[in-house]
């Protein structure tokens, strides 16, 4: 049998949504409680794939897609720019 319990914790933490149906959830959330989350915009980065995958394992990126001739990246420093923020963190990638 698993117990569960709130832990209350102030710290406020990002969240990550990942995957294709990321869209439809971050829109979900961004109606139901606006001005509560962001979206972290991404990047257009002209380089290779293996530059991103390195960028990947180095901690520099934490996602990227292939857009026509060019990749979208949402970078560490992105992510960290919406958490010196005060309110709550939404984190989309698509």
């Amino acid at each position: 049998m698993i117990h569960l319990s709130l832990v209350t914790d102030p710290t406020l933490r990002p969240v990550l949504i990942i995957g294709p149906l990321s869209e439809c959830v971050v829109t979900k959330l961004l109606q139901e409680y606006p001005g509560q989350f962001t979206r972290c915009l991404a990047e257009a980065m002209h380089c290779s794939q293996s530059t991103l995958e390195q960028g990947l394992r180095d901690s520099l990126y934490v996602d990227y897609r292939k857009k026509g001739s060019y990749f979208e990246c949402t970078t560490v420093q992105a992510v960290k720019d919406i958490c010196e923020k005060v309110i709550n963190k939404l984190i989309i990638i698509k």
